[in-house]
Protein backbone atom coordinates (compact mmCIF):
# COMPACT_ATOMS: atom_id res chain seq x y z
CA UNK A 1 0.00 0.00 0.00
CA UNK A 2 1.47 3.35 -0.98
CA UNK A 3 1.05 6.45 0.81
CA UNK A 4 0.14 9.87 -1.01
CA UNK A 5 1.83 12.69 -0.62
CA UNK A 6 -0.97 14.24 1.37
CA UNK A 7 -0.86 11.96 4.51
CA UNK A 8 2.63 12.14 4.90
CA UNK A 9 3.90 15.16 7.09
CA UNK A 10 7.09 16.29 6.66
CA UNK A 11 9.91 16.33 9.02
CA UNK A 12 9.82 19.54 11.99
CA UNK A 13 12.71 21.04 11.67
CA UNK A 14 14.85 21.99 14.74
CA UNK A 15 13.07 26.03 14.91
CA UNK A 16 9.31 24.20 14.60
CA UNK A 17 9.68 22.67 17.09
CA UNK A 18 10.88 25.25 19.57
CA UNK A 19 8.29 27.47 18.70
CA UNK A 20 5.76 24.79 19.16
CA UNK A 21 7.45 24.63 22.37
CA UNK A 22 7.43 28.37 23.07
CA UNK A 23 4.05 29.09 22.08
CA UNK A 24 2.67 26.13 24.71
CA UNK A 25 4.33 27.90 26.50
CA UNK A 26 3.17 31.29 26.58
CA UNK A 27 -0.70 29.89 25.99
CA UNK A 28 -0.19 28.15 29.64
CA UNK A 29 1.58 31.00 30.72
CA UNK A 30 -1.58 33.03 29.79
CA UNK A 31 -4.62 30.66 30.46
CA UNK A 32 -2.86 30.75 34.48
CA UNK A 33 -3.59 34.33 35.09
CA UNK A 34 -6.66 34.30 34.14
CA UNK A 35 -9.48 33.88 37.48
CA UNK A 36 -10.95 30.40 37.09
CA UNK A 37 -14.47 31.25 37.13
CA UNK A 38 -13.99 33.79 33.81
CA UNK A 39 -11.35 31.46 31.83
CA UNK A 40 -13.83 29.83 29.09
CA UNK A 41 -13.70 25.43 28.78
CA UNK A 42 -11.50 24.55 26.02
CA UNK A 43 -11.90 20.79 26.21
CA UNK A 44 -15.01 18.70 25.94
CA UNK A 45 -13.91 17.53 29.31
CA UNK A 46 -13.94 21.41 30.72
CA UNK A 47 -17.43 21.98 28.91
CA UNK A 48 -19.04 18.51 29.84
CA UNK A 49 -18.25 19.55 33.54
CA UNK A 50 -19.39 22.69 33.38
CA UNK A 51 -22.96 20.90 32.56
CA UNK A 52 -22.69 18.69 35.00
CA UNK A 53 -22.29 21.12 37.78
CA UNK A 54 -24.92 23.71 36.26
CA UNK A 55 -27.37 20.27 36.47
CA UNK A 56 -26.19 19.73 40.15
CA UNK A 57 -25.24 16.32 38.92
CA UNK A 58 -21.20 16.52 38.81
CA UNK A 59 -19.68 13.48 40.46
CA UNK A 60 -17.91 14.32 43.79
CA UNK A 61 -14.51 12.81 42.64
CA UNK A 62 -13.32 14.64 39.34
CA UNK A 63 -15.58 17.55 39.91
CA UNK A 64 -18.07 16.45 36.67
CA UNK A 65 -14.83 16.43 34.14
CA UNK A 66 -15.17 12.84 33.84
CA UNK A 67 -11.88 12.25 34.73
CA UNK A 68 -8.50 14.73 35.21
CA UNK A 69 -5.01 15.41 32.71
CA UNK A 70 -2.12 13.63 34.22
CA UNK A 71 1.11 15.45 33.57
CA UNK A 72 4.60 13.06 33.05
CA UNK A 73 6.85 16.10 31.52
CA UNK A 74 10.47 15.50 32.00
CA UNK A 75 13.97 16.79 31.02
CA UNK A 76 11.70 19.27 28.56
CA UNK A 77 9.20 16.77 26.74
CA UNK A 78 5.41 17.85 27.08
CA UNK A 79 3.68 14.23 27.77
CA UNK A 80 0.41 14.37 28.62
CA UNK A 81 -2.61 11.44 28.81
CA UNK A 82 -6.26 11.46 30.48
CA UNK A 83 -6.90 9.52 33.06
CA UNK A 84 -10.56 8.37 33.21
CA UNK A 85 -12.12 8.84 37.05
CA UNK A 86 -13.15 5.68 38.41
CA UNK A 87 -16.04 6.87 40.90
CA UNK A 88 -18.17 7.58 37.54
CA UNK A 89 -16.73 6.14 35.27
CA UNK A 90 -15.70 8.93 33.21
CA UNK A 91 -18.93 9.86 32.60
CA UNK A 92 -18.71 13.00 35.11
CA UNK A 93 -22.53 12.48 36.80
CA UNK A 94 -22.82 11.61 39.72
Amino acid sequence: MSTSPLTELPARTRAEQRLGTHLIRVVRAADARIPEGRRAPRTAAEMRARINIAANQACGSCSGAGGRVVDTSSDGVSRQHWQSCGACGGTGVA
